[in-house]
Protein backbone atom coordinates (compact mmCIF):
# COMPACT_ATOMS: atom_id res chain seq x y z
CA UNK A 1 0.00 0.00 0.00
CA UNK A 2 1.27 3.33 -0.90
CA UNK A 3 1.00 6.47 1.16
CA UNK A 4 1.15 9.72 -1.18
CA UNK A 5 2.66 12.20 1.01
CA UNK A 6 3.80 15.88 -0.45
CA UNK A 7 6.18 16.62 2.15
CA UNK A 8 9.49 16.85 0.84
CA UNK A 9 11.74 13.87 2.00
CA UNK A 10 13.77 14.71 4.99
CA UNK A 11 17.29 16.73 4.57
CA UNK A 12 20.13 14.43 6.17
CA UNK A 13 20.53 16.33 9.33
CA UNK A 14 16.81 15.93 9.87
CA UNK A 15 17.03 12.18 9.86
CA UNK A 16 19.90 12.09 12.15
CA UNK A 17 18.00 13.73 14.58
CA UNK A 18 14.57 11.33 14.13
CA UNK A 19 16.99 8.11 14.02
CA UNK A 20 18.59 9.46 17.43
CA UNK A 21 15.12 10.67 18.69
CA UNK A 22 14.26 7.23 18.18
CA UNK A 23 16.88 5.48 19.58
CA UNK A 24 17.27 6.92 23.34
CA UNK A 25 13.12 6.97 23.50
CA UNK A 26 12.50 3.23 22.35
CA UNK A 27 11.40 0.96 25.04
CA UNK A 28 14.37 -1.63 26.03
CA UNK A 29 13.57 -4.75 24.40
CA UNK A 30 11.21 -7.29 26.38
CA UNK A 31 12.27 -10.85 27.73
CA UNK A 32 10.34 -13.84 27.05
CA UNK A 33 8.63 -13.87 29.86
CA UNK A 34 7.58 -10.35 29.66
CA UNK A 35 6.46 -10.60 25.94
CA UNK A 36 4.30 -13.56 26.93
CA UNK A 37 3.23 -11.99 30.20
CA UNK A 38 2.12 -9.00 27.72
CA UNK A 39 0.77 -10.83 25.09
CA UNK A 40 -1.59 -12.65 27.39
CA UNK A 41 -3.02 -9.61 29.16
CA UNK A 42 -3.69 -8.16 25.78
CA UNK A 43 -5.73 -11.15 24.80
CA UNK A 44 -7.75 -11.08 27.84
CA UNK A 45 -8.33 -7.56 27.43
CA UNK A 46 -9.18 -7.95 23.97
CA UNK A 47 -11.78 -10.62 24.63
CA UNK A 48 -12.96 -8.60 27.47
CA UNK A 49 -14.28 -5.84 25.53
CA UNK A 50 -15.50 -7.95 22.57
CA UNK A 51 -19.73 -7.64 22.67
CA UNK A 52 -21.34 -10.73 22.15
CA UNK A 53 -24.23 -11.46 20.09
CA UNK A 54 -27.17 -10.88 22.05
CA UNK A 55 -25.59 -7.65 23.45
CA UNK A 56 -25.68 -5.92 19.96
CA UNK A 57 -29.07 -7.28 18.75
CA UNK A 58 -30.56 -5.78 21.95
CA UNK A 59 -28.28 -2.35 20.62
CA UNK A 60 -29.80 -2.61 17.36
CA UNK A 61 -33.77 -3.66 18.57
CA UNK A 62 -33.51 -0.44 20.93
CA UNK A 63 -32.49 1.54 18.07
CA UNK A 64 -34.92 0.44 15.74
CA UNK A 65 -38.02 0.55 18.51
CA UNK A 66 -36.35 4.31 19.22
CA UNK A 67 -36.85 5.17 15.62
CA UNK A 68 -40.41 3.75 15.47
CA UNK A 69 -41.61 5.39 18.55
CA UNK A 70 -40.06 9.12 16.74
CA UNK A 71 -41.66 8.15 13.95
CA UNK A 72 -44.76 7.80 15.34
CA UNK A 73 -45.28 10.11 17.87
CA UNK A 74 -43.68 13.15 16.51
CA UNK A 75 -44.81 12.61 12.64
CA UNK A 76 -42.52 12.89 9.53
CA UNK A 77 -43.74 16.57 8.94
CA UNK A 78 -43.31 19.20 10.82
CA UNK A 79 -46.14 20.82 11.90
CA UNK A 80 -46.86 23.83 9.51
CA UNK A 81 -50.21 25.44 11.20
CA UNK A 82 -50.61 28.87 12.45
CA UNK A 83 -48.92 32.17 10.88
CA UNK A 84 -46.73 32.39 8.42
CA UNK A 85 -44.29 35.20 6.76
CA UNK A 86 -44.30 38.99 8.23
CA UNK A 87 -46.82 37.46 10.94
CA UNK A 88 -45.53 34.83 12.74
CA UNK A 89 -42.27 36.99 13.01
CA UNK A 90 -43.97 39.84 14.75
CA UNK A 91 -45.68 36.98 16.98
CA UNK A 92 -42.37 36.05 17.63
CA UNK A 93 -41.38 39.29 18.65
CA UNK A 94 -43.93 39.75 20.57
CA UNK A 95 -43.48 36.56 22.96
CA UNK A 96 -39.98 38.06 23.42
CA UNK A 97 -38.28 35.06 21.43
CA UNK A 98 -34.59 34.43 20.72
CA UNK A 99 -33.21 35.14 17.16
CA UNK A 100 -32.89 31.80 16.57
CA UNK A 101 -36.73 30.99 16.32
CA UNK A 102 -37.15 34.21 14.39
CA UNK A 103 -34.49 32.07 12.05
CA UNK A 104 -36.21 28.50 12.48
CA UNK A 105 -39.50 30.17 11.57
CA UNK A 106 -37.87 31.77 7.98
CA UNK A 107 -36.07 28.63 7.68
CA UNK A 108 -39.39 26.48 7.65
CA UNK A 109 -41.91 28.66 5.28
CA UNK A 110 -42.27 27.75 1.71
CA UNK A 111 -40.16 29.89 -0.31
CA UNK A 112 -42.88 32.03 -1.79
CA UNK A 113 -44.93 32.20 0.84
CA UNK A 114 -43.02 35.62 2.22
CA UNK A 115 -46.05 38.17 1.50
CA UNK A 116 -42.99 40.97 1.75
CA UNK A 117 -42.58 42.42 -2.13
CA UNK A 118 -45.78 44.85 -1.63
CA UNK A 119 -43.44 46.80 0.66
CA UNK A 120 -40.51 46.90 -1.76
CA UNK A 121 -40.16 49.35 -4.09
CA UNK A 122 -41.10 48.55 -7.98
CA UNK A 123 -37.36 48.21 -9.25
CA UNK A 124 -36.40 45.57 -6.84
CA UNK A 125 -39.89 43.99 -7.60
CA UNK A 126 -38.65 43.66 -11.07
CA UNK A 127 -34.81 42.48 -10.50
CA UNK A 128 -36.36 40.00 -7.64
CA UNK A 129 -39.24 38.70 -10.80
CA UNK A 130 -36.19 38.76 -13.35
CA UNK A 131 -34.19 36.57 -11.20
CA UNK A 132 -36.41 34.04 -9.39
CA UNK A 133 -38.38 33.36 -12.66
CA UNK A 134 -35.28 33.68 -15.23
Amino acid sequence: MTIHDDTPPLAFEEREFVERLAEHYSPPPMTTAERVGFDESLQTRLVRRRPGPLKSLAVAATVAALGVWFVLHYGSEPDRTGPKGPQALREIAGRRETVGDALLVLALEEPNSLDGNEELPEEYVAISTLLNDG
